[in-house]
Formats: structure tokens, sequence, C-alpha cells
């Protein structure tokens, strides 16, 4: 079985979202580096200069790394601090997805 996540931002989405509004890691490594480009190429101050792929995708996965570095913390506070037992379970989940969108962004 395939892990995804929801399309969009924040995790303030509604839990009953549609199956077809998850991506997967593959999605989510290119979503990123798409979206490195754009913010880059409009932004008021680049006179229109866009990223590379291969800027776009370090600038990606270093968000992907500090989003890993914040899981890990996470887990090891749910274990150690007597959290609800399905906590680590998934943090588990979100650090392997994550881990599956790092692998994608270098295979791009």
């Amino acid at each position: 079985m395939e892990t995804k996540t929801r399309k969009g931002i924040g995790s303030h989405q509604s839990a009953r979202m549609q199956k077809d509004e998850w991506l997967t890691p593959q999605e989510k490594a290119l979503d990123l580096c798409q979206k490195f480009g754009y913010v880059t190429m409009n932004s008021p101050d680049n006179n229109g200069v866009t990223l590379s792929l291969e800027s776009a995708k370090k600038c990606a996965m270093i968000c992907t790394e500090i989003v890993l570095d914040d899981l890990k913390e996470s887990l090891h506070i749910s274990t150690n601090d007597n959290f609800h037992p399905h906590a680590a379970g998934l943090i588990g989940g979100s650090i392997s997805f994550w881990n599956a969108v790092k692998t994608e962004i270098e295979n791009l």
C-alpha cells in the first residue's frame, strides 16, 4: 500500500477528503520542486529569473529534511512522554512518507 499525504499545506484540512485528493511521495516531490520554481519566478526582486531544477530540488530537499527532523523529534518525545499509544505509529508513518519524498526528489 502506497503512503500518501493530503494535498495542500496545513494539517487543518478536513479529514473527510476524497481519496483522489491525496498525493503520493512522487507527486509531493514534484509539487515541492514546482512550487520553489514558481515562487522564485514570481518574486518581485528577482527580475524574472527562475530556479533551475537542481536548485529547486535543493530547496525541496532542505524543506524535507526540516520536516523529517521535526518528526523525529516528535517521535522521540511521544515515546518518552506517555503520549497516546497510536501517536508513535502515526508519526512513524509520516517519517516513512517523507523519507519516500526525499528519495523521489533525488530521482527527479
